[in-house]
């Protein structure tokens, strides 16, 4: 094996020192070239091999000192290289193409990580000895021993983060419209966003179009790409296929696809995407489950055979044939329904009759007439609170009538209406995430329940069945109390302000526990003392009480701030108060949700290192921070610390390498950034 500096070498070099430049060689060159001899003598005066015949070129990866009059170059091809053979390497200045030492060497083999095959590991050196090569390259550092391979050890990292995203977010995830495919026309529009994919993280930065698509489906194409000395990340491609399974391509990069929507032979656009999390894709599949098999039951424990105001108990046949026997029959009273004294007539709101179209059926409850302004836009029962001093500040309660049970809320503060909100218990969020229910739970579950044909159409004496809405409603249809036909008779409907009712509050027996919560309308009351209150703040309250007495009932509380709409619920039993329950509201759900309404923000020329900063908000968020190592040689370093805690730590050696940190900060929690001396931080961003 012959080695040689060239001439040509000689006098660049002369060139360079003339004008007082630093002799720069960056690259090396790897060339097969066909008849070799490694055993003959090299012209000095040899260029670079033709283009043709040069199979790799990579910047030198280390350059040092091995004596005052040598410097020593250094470069490694990791396992991700390859395959070529080479019999010839250079050593060159990039910029003008100077060849300064050349190699001949019998030919050698460089194979890469290729189909379960162990690639190998390839370091070349040169030794370019010359008087005054210390000072004239202006090199410092000393010649170090660099062939080590990484390339295993990094792989492997990459592989253990994206199996940790799988379990956080399964085969795939996108959230808000982010990959979400659009038709106009025969333009079909792929949406920018962020998303989820076989464990990788990808985020597309622009729309793509895709035109004329027919019986097909639409797939995402992540792969993580990169090379032993750059910087890795995912590219992200759009491609329309009938199907398309996990592939390898030629450059030995695993892809993971998935399909987002599916076109038929009309071009209809049909959305498969998984939005959000895993946690989130499980709860939704566990509700669906949930509300196909409880739907058809009732609980057997629900069957009371005395009166009430639980709105979860359901009558026996014996009770209700008993009690409406002991019902008046129909006649001619006054009529309060439709075509009665309260037809048509609306609420106000100082005078302004927002709420107009919400006709009252009876005191204190209404039906929304129009679509424009109700809950889903389509037809609602409304329940509405007023405020105590006056209609300025009040809430809604919207139920659409049907098998779903879908239930609205929204608050009215200083006249400004707030948007409908889908309700559910905060307890159910909280604990659906760690309490799934097993089969043997839930088939205990279900034995509790009444079957269908328990539900009967006629009366009866029997304690275990339970009539229908339709037989109720007969039942009930022509029969009034006898209270009722007094009051109707002797005119004593008159209940609103200055009535029998005005000014009155709602006692608990004799104890008079709830005499503070003072009555607007029939059903609802304003709280003004703080000894009770429902998060300790001025509550709307809606009360419920027992038929023939006021020892059992419950409780609605609302917090009416646009916002930051609260509502609470509790239970009476016994003149027993239970403690308040609070309901989860869209905007709790969008607090505790990472993503959901935070944008990403540059903190490079707010945030120092070194500094403890606090998550003031009041969800989790996410950092970010880079470093560059400009020098030469030697290691910078770059931690991540969460209330005091070392989360994170990553290091660089090469010259113009990158280290990157990046951690999840819980709410209220301090963080701050650490690093070397020699490097600045070049990035830093925060997702809030």
């Amino acid at each position: 094996m012959a080695s040689v500096i060239t001439v040509a070498f000689e006098n660049w070099k002369a060139q360079e020192a003339a004008s007082g430049k630093a002799v720069l060689l960056d690259e090396f060159v790897f060339a097969n070239v066909p008849n070799l001899d490694p055993t003959q003598p090299i012209d000095r005066n040899e260029k670079l091999p033709p283009a043709n015949q040069i199979v790799h070129r990579q910047a030198v990866n280390k350059a040092g000192l091995a004596s005052e009059n040598a410097v020593a170059y250094s470069v490694t091809m990791g396992a991700d290289v390859g395959n070529f053979d080479f019999n010839w390497i250079g050593l060159l200045n990039k910029a003008s193409g100077t060849v300064a030492m050349i190699t001949h060497a019998p030919t050698q083999k460089k194979l890469k990580n290729q189909n379960g095959q162990q690639g190998n590991v390839l370091t070349r050196s040169f030794i370019l000895e010359f008087q005054g090569a210390a000072e004239e390259t202006q090199i410092k550092t000393s010649a170090e021993t660099w062939q080590i391979d990484f390339t295993a050890r990094l792989s492997g990292i990459d592989e253990m983060q994206r199996l940790i995203n799988v379990d956080s977010y399964g085969a795939a995830a996108f959230f808000n419209d982010g990959f979400e495919v659009t038709r106009s026309g025969e333009q079909y529009t792929v949406k920018k966003g962020l998303g989820y994919v076989g464990g990788l993280r990808g985020e597309l930065a622009q729309n793509q179009i895709l035109n004329g698509l027919r019986n097909t489906k639409v797939y995402v194409d992540f792969s993580y790409q990169g090379n032993i000395v750059s910087q890795w990340n995912t590219v992200v491609k759009i491609t329309s296929a009938a199907t398309l399974n996990n592939y390898v391509d030629a450059a030995g990069f695993t892809h993971q696809v998935f399909a987002i929507a599916s076109i038929d032979a009309s071009g209809n656009v049909k959305d498969l995407r998984p939005m959000g999390g895993l946690s989130s894709q499980e709860i939704a599949a566990l509700e669906t489950r949930f509300k196909l098999d409880l739907s058809k039951k009732i609980d057997k424990a629900n069957i009371t055979h005395v009166k009430g105001n639980s709105t979860e108990l359901v009558v026996s046949q014996q009770l209700l044939t008993t009690e409406v026997g002991k019902l008046q029959p129909s006649g001619n009273y006054l009529n309060v329904g439709d075509g009665g004294w309260m037809k048509d007539i609306g609420v106000s709101l100082n005078n302004t009759a927002k709420l107009s179209n919400y006709r009252i059926n009876s005191i204190g409850y209404a039906y929304a007439s129009i679509s424009t302004d109700t809950f889903k836009s389509t037809n609602n029962l409304i329940f509405n609170l007023f405020g105590y001093l006056n209609n300025k500040y009040g809430a809604q309660i919207a139920v659409i009538p049907n098998t779903s049970g879908d239930i609205g809320f929204r608050v009215i503060s200083n006249d400004v209406v707030g948007d409908w909100m889908e309700l559910a218990k905060k307890s159910y969020v909280d604990n659906a995430l760690s309490n799934l229910v097993t089969s043997t739970t839930f088939k205990a579950e279900l034995d509790k329940k009444l079957n269908t044909n328990d539900v009967t159409q006629t009366s009866g004496t029997s304690t275990t069945q339970v009539p229908s809405q339709n037989a109720v409603s007969i039942w009930m249809n022509d029969r009034y109390t006898k209270s009722q036909v007094d009051s109707l008779l002797n005119n004593k409907m008159n209940t609103g302000a200055g009535g029998w009712m005005a000014n009155r509050g709602v006692a608990l027996t004799s104890s008079s526990k709830l005499a503070d919560y003072r009555l607007n309308s029939i059903g609802y009351a304003w709280n003004t003392v703080s000894s009770d209150l429902f998060l300790g703040a001025n509550n709307l309250f809606l009360n419920l009480f027992g038929f023939t007495d006021s020892t059992y009932g419950a409780q609605l509380a609302v917090i009416p701030s646009v916002g930051n709409e609260r509502i609470g619920f509790r239970v009476i039993q016994s003149n027993n108060v239970g403690g308040w329950i609070e309901f989860a509201t869209k905007n709790y759900v969008d607090n505790i949700t990472l993503g959901k309404g935070q944008k990403y923000h540059s903190e490079k020329t707010e945030k120092v290192a070194g500094t403890n900063y606090t998550n003031t908000t009041a969800a989790a968020i996410y950092v970010c921070a880079s470093i560059l190592q400009r020098d030469t040689g030697g290691q910078a370093n770059i931690s991540a610390y969460v209330d005091s805690a070392l989360i994170q730590t990553q290091s660089c050696y090469a010259k113009d390498t990158w280290a990157t940190v990046s951690f999840i900060v819980p709410p209220g929690s301090s963080y701050r950034i650490e690093k070397g001396a020699n490097v600045n931080i070049e990035a830093w961003s925060e997702l809030r």
